[in-house]
């Protein structure tokens, strides 16, 4: 892998984390907020699930599971 794409591949794994974090403040916020409804909640956690599925992705990418 070259250097520069490692590098760019850590930038966006570090940028997934935080959009990852800043959903699950945004979950926590609505679900106490009465006033919010379920749709916006459900909308919230399927792209925090769409997130963990591209971080997950790019974790076997820059740490493979090698068996030696």
């Amino acid at each position: 892998m070259e250097q520069e794409n490692e590098v760019e591949l850590y930038k966006k794994l570090d940028a997934l984390r935080r959009s990852h974090e800043l959903l699950e403040q945004q979950i926590h916020a609505a679900s106490k907020n009465a006033t919010c409804d379920e749709f916006t909640v459900s909308r919230f956690k399927k792209q925090k699930l769409a997130i963990r599925d591209q971080i997950a992705l790019l974790q076997n990418t820059l740490y493979p599971n090698i068996i030696a």
